[in-house]
């Protein structure tokens, strides 16, 4: 049994087979602030079965973990409130996961990464620029298959505190482009586009 003192827990590059994602899930702490599970395959099925016990969490760091849109739909059932940073980068989630990511992200939300989820395109940008936290800073959609109709949607839904947009790598034209970069500088401070 983990300690219930533990508030960190970084497992990243460690391939969780279904008997170790059910002992991990039998013994975590309830208290878990942060944990890491990149390059993990925990997959859905097995993220399912670890999110009720993560309901404390600030941090999730779950990039190239193999989860789909079914993990992404278990996520948002299950979305810690209090949650402050979600990195979901190179996974597989498509319009159906960020739909449902997005109409959950809690209001405390400040880092949402999810470059590399090549299925999100136009659609999953709109959900999630209807619904992106008010206090958001950091928002990474790099290689995401957002082309202008995304990207339009994206600027009309930009919050007032963002400082970080990755947008690389993506079909944009320069309408689309011109969109965001309009949306961006009428923000109260300069915007940092990133470009991972």
């Amino acid at each position: 049994m983990c300690s219930t003192k533990l508030r960190h827990l970084d497992l990243q590059h460690n391939q969780l087979g279904a008997e170790g994602a059910r002992l991990l899930a039998d013994a975590l702490p309830t208290q878990l602030e942060t944990i890491c599970l990149v390059r993990t395959s925990i997959g859905d099925e097995r993220l399912a079965a670890l999110l009720p016990k993560l309901q404390h969490l600030h941090n999730a760091n779950l990039c190239e973990a193999m989860i789909g849109c079914e993990g992404a739909r278990a996520l948002a059932e299950n979305m810690p409130p209090s949650l402050h940073t979600l990195q979901l980068v190179d996974n597989r989630i498509g319009v159906r996961g960020v739909e449902a990511l997005a109409t959950k992200l809690p209001q405390s939300l400040v880092v949402l990464q999810l470059s590399q989820n090549r299925s999100i395109g136009d659609e999953g940008v709109k959900a999630l620029a209807a619904s992106l936290p008010p206090l958001l800073e950091e928002l990474l959609l790099t290689s995401c298959s957002v082309g202008d109709d995304g990207a339009e949607a994206l600027a009309k839904g930009l919050p007032p505190t963002l400082k970080t947009l990755g947008l690389h790598d993506n079909p944009l034209s320069s309408k689309g482009a011109a969109a965001v970069e309009s949306a961006a500088a009428a923000l109260p401070h300069r915007i940092k586009f990133a470009s991972y």
